[in-house]
């Protein structure tokens, strides 16, 4: 049976008296009324009885209801009885009555000049429970001579205080061990035994200080710990010490323990800030941390997944010791943010500890995100840290957590993950997601398409870091690119840039817009680009390149901006999710033609270039046209199809239709819904005979067709005016108010045939609310120019 001190286990059988050895020389006692006070140092000593003695060169002994304090003032601590019954036998009264010891040179036996024998405790403590008290120790052969223990006391400093190792002469010579003739009541006060691996025997208890301080009036405790632990695998032998104040009255005013390192999970793990809650009621004692850091220099094969701490693993709060097992005050706690390098992040994390067959391990409940931006990929995860033991019988942390079949995005494509589990371990030098097979999507913008069956999927980091990133053998097939501009099946190779992963698809681009089915393609590439900071969001703004501080009309001509605003900002200059890489090609947009040399790839999937020559369709022209041809500023074609220009649109010089002019035509495309484009455009129709400031304004459009119109060049031409000035028309006595139509070309000859609006000049007033027209009429005009003339049936 293992024995504590302060619990009195001993049972042994002794059927002989007792011989007590303590001390050698005359004793003479003193009896007086009250009690005898003497002043030893800094401290008054008082007691019932005053026994002078002639022993280590004279001193007293003062025995009964001991009082001690400082000097002069109110005593701080009693002494009391220990108790006289050791074994069924009677111990004699020098060893268990209340006494304070002083000679005047070091008793040969103790080490000493000034010690106590007894049970101490504060006077001024409502519970009157004693916090230590001395005791005997049996040594061979048993039920002979006991030894009794003895406190130490300083009394120039104020201490009372238990002996160091060695300290006593009697017990090295009687192999007494340290604290072994004493009875620790301050543990057991606190409750603290239950954190004992052997519940406090003997050998457990040889570290362990306590004092009295009667200046400060306090009482103060250094215990070391065995610490006891259910799963002790990885920790046999783990000790902690613990630091204890109680008060005057009796309170424990402190209880902590000092910051110690424990291994829990496979790791290693810095614990501070800790807390005993002492023992209340029926509960035991317990402890709790307030910070626990996993270190990297403790943890060396394990990444730094903290995001602002590069030598801290991760850390947590709340670490609970109770009956031998460690839990989480409050079952979860949050904790902060994990990156793995740049391959992905955990968020909204908190932390458990779990139990399963006897063996804890960590739970982080979390969700991992892909990407950046409101359209980041996200999913739910429960991860168990647990451990594993190498050949050497050292443990390591494995990471692990099954999450079946799901589909992040991983930039602009989506990985559909099946059998997917993430891992975690030093032994692998990786930490994040593996599958056996997965498939590849395009988003819905980019064709929806899937390519099935790609084999040995990984992504995730290594112990330094560094992205790693595995698909199939390093080639695969994508599946069909597709959007409103371009198609097409495209080989990848697959490999990390600076950290990212960059899928290189190479193919040829064919072009869908309208008006290009006869286009030979676009040879290029589509970089697939992925890191955990590059956002999947589709671009919201795309312009011409920076230089482009201020428009030019197709004749290269510096012009104020149609606009109020400046030109919109250039494009992201971060890492896009997708980009094509395109060789120079040829574009028609409503029989227009663009010449794009070095464009830039958007990020859903068009393109943008700072500078298209244009050519105009088929029976347009332009007189003098400057050098190097028309060109346009900041073209933009966007995966879906829309078309526009820097500034919100370009002006044409002069334009002949045949013998017509269209002039100050300023306009922009428009994709219609049936997915044909057409040029709208604001100008003005110079006609002879009806010319007023300029000519007449007119909305004009042009498109293309499928009938082959426009002379048959499949490019049609409509105008259509606002309602105008009166216009007179000749000597016709009518005025011209409204034109609209469209233009067909004949043998180079522009015949218009136009549906007009006129009335006549002449009016009947109305006074404020205007002329009311003799006449008016609506009906068609063929108008053909050089000479001009009217003809037509007007109703």
């Amino acid at each position: 049976m293992k024995r504590s001190p302060w619990r009195m286990p001993y049972r042994w059988s002794a059927t002989v008296g007792l011989l007590v050895l303590f001390l050698v020389g005359g004793i003479i006692a003193v009896q007086a009324q009250g009690q005898t006070c003497r002043d030893v140092g800094n401290i008054t000593i008082c007691g019932d009885q005053f026994d002078e003695t002639t022993a280590n060169g004279g001193g007293f002994r003062l025995v009964g209801n001991v009082r001690i304090g400082p000097k002069g003032s109110a005593p701080v601590v009693q002494v009391r009885n220990t108790g006289s019954i050791f074994d069924g036998s009677v111990l004699a009264e020098n060893i268990t009555q209340p006494s304070y010891f002083h000679f005047n040179q070091s008793d040969p036996n103790t080490g000493t000049t000034d010690f106590i024998i007894g049970e101490l405790f504060f006077i001024n403590d409502p519970t009157g429970l004693g916090l230590v008290r001395t005791f005997v120790f049996d040594h061979p052969p048993a039920g002979g001579e006991v030894t009794a223990g003895r406190l130490f006391v300083d009394p120039a400093a104020g201490r009372i205080f238990l002996p160091a190792e060695g300290a006593v002469p009697i017990f090295t010579q009687r192999n007494v061990k340290r604290n072994q003739a004493y009875q620790l009541a301050f543990i057991t006060r606190l409750g603290a035994e239950t954190f004992f691996k052997d519940g406090g025997s003997v050998n457990e208890l040889t570290k362990v200080n306590g004092e009295f301080d009667l200046f400060t009036k306090k009482f103060k405790a250094t215990v070391p710990i065995a610490l006891k632990i259910g799963d002790n695998a990885e920790n046999p032998n783990l000790e902690i010490t613990l630091r204890a104040e109680w008060s005057e009255n009796g309170a424990l005013t402190t209880a902590t323990i000092d910051a110690f390192k424990t291994r829990l999970a496979g790791l290693l793990m810095d614990v501070s800030g800790i807390v005993v809650k002492g023992k209340t009621g029926s509960e035991p004692a317990e402890f709790e941390a307030a910070t626990v850091k996993v270190l990297k220099a403790d943890n060396p094969n394990v990444p730094n997944l903290d995001t602002t701490d590069a030598g801290l693993i991760f850390a947590f709060t709340k670490l609970k010791y109770k009956q031998g097992e460690f839990s989480i005050g409050g079952v979860e706690v949050p904790i902060k943010d994990w990156e793995f390098g740049s391959a992905f992040k955990t968020i909204n994390q908190t932390l458990g500890i779990v139990s399963e067959a006897g063996v804890q391990s960590l739970q982080v409940k979390a969700t991992m995100q892909f990407g950046s931006g409101s359209d980041a990929d996200k999913l739910p995860v429960t991860l168990k840290i647990g451990r594993a033991q190498d050949n050497s019988g050292a443990f390591r942390p494995v990471f692990q957590a099954g999450l079946t079949n799901f589909s992040p995005k991983l930039g602009a494509m989506k990985f559909k993950l099946q059998n997917a589990l993430f891992v975690g371990d030093a032994a692998q030098d990786f930490w994040g997601l593996k599958a056996t097979n997965v498939d590849l999507q395009w988003p819905p913008h980019l064709g929806g398409k899937t390519a099935a069956g790609v084999g040995d999927f990984q992504l995730g980091i290594g112990n330094g870091k560094n992205i790693k990133f595995k698909l199939g053998n390093g080639t695969v097939g994508l599946p069909e690119f597709e959007n409103n501009v371009f198609r097409a099946n495209l080989q990848a190779t697959v490999g990390v840039v600076q950290e990212t992963i960059v899928m290189t698809g190479t193919g040829t681009f064919a072009i869908k817009l309208l008006g290009n089915q006869n286009s030979a393609g676009v040879v290029g590439q589509a970089l697939l680009r992925y890191n955990r900071n590059v956002t999947i969001d589709p671009p919201t703004v795309v312009a011409a390149s920076p230089t482009a501080l201020r428009c030019r009309d197709p004749l290269g001509r510096f012009i104020p901006c149609p606009s109020t605003t400046n030109p919109p900002p250039p494009p992201p200059t971060g890492l896009q999710p997708l980009e094509l890489k395109l060789a120079g090609f040829e574009i028609k947009v409503a029989g227009f033609k663009f010449s794009v040399v070095n464009p830039t790839g958007l990020a859903d999937g068009g393109f943008a270039v700072d500078t298209a020559t244009l050519s105009l369709p088929t029976g347009l022209s332009i007189q003098n046209n400057p050098s190097g041809g028309l060109a346009v500023q900041g073209l933009v074609v966007k995966g879906n199809g829309q078309i526009s220009i820097q500034g919100g649109g370009f002006e044409l010089p002069p334009v002949s239709v045949g013998s017509l002019q269209l002039v100050a035509l300023r306009g922009n495309f428009v994709r219609l819904d049936n997915g044909n484009y057409e040029f709208q455009a604001g100008g003005k129709l110079p006609m002879p005979g009806a010319e007023t400031n300029g000519g007449i304004t007119l909305n004009v459009a042009i498109r293309t067709t499928n009938t082959g119109s426009f002379a048959g060049m499949g490019v049609n031409v409509a105008v259509f005016s606002p309602p105008l000035p009166p216009i007179p028309l000749g000597g016709t006595g009518f005025n011209l108010t409204r034109v609209q139509g469209s233009f067909d070309i004949n043998n180079g000859t522009s015949t218009i045939s136009l549906g007009v609006t006129a009335a006549s000049q002449f009016g009947i007033p109305l006074g404020s609310l205007g002329t009311l027209p003799l006449a008016t009429t609506d009906g068609n005009i063929t108008a053909q120019f050089n000479p001009f003339l009217f003809s037509g049936n007007v109703s």
